[in-house]
């Protein structure tokens, strides 16, 4: 999906980053976001993913924006 992105709006902006241990908990979360700018629009791909030792949640979401 970014590599889609990426062919048609250019680079985007890496807006968020991050993998940490939960508190208290064997769970690991990472969160990954992108943004691209073009004329009156913002395009924003985040991805977010909860990991244990027998689970896991991946969820990667695309927020339009119009100004």
């Amino acid at each position: 999906m970014r590599k889609r992105l990426e062919q048609r709006y250019g680079d985007g902006q890496l807006i968020a980053r991050r993998t940490e241990q939960a508190p208290e908990s064997d769970v690991t979360q990472k969160i990954v976001g992108y943004k691209w700018n073009q004329n009156n629009t913002a395009i924003e791909l985040v991805y977010f993913a909860a990991v244990n030792t027998t689970q896991s949640f991946r969820t990667l979401s695309v927020h339009y924006k119009a100004f």
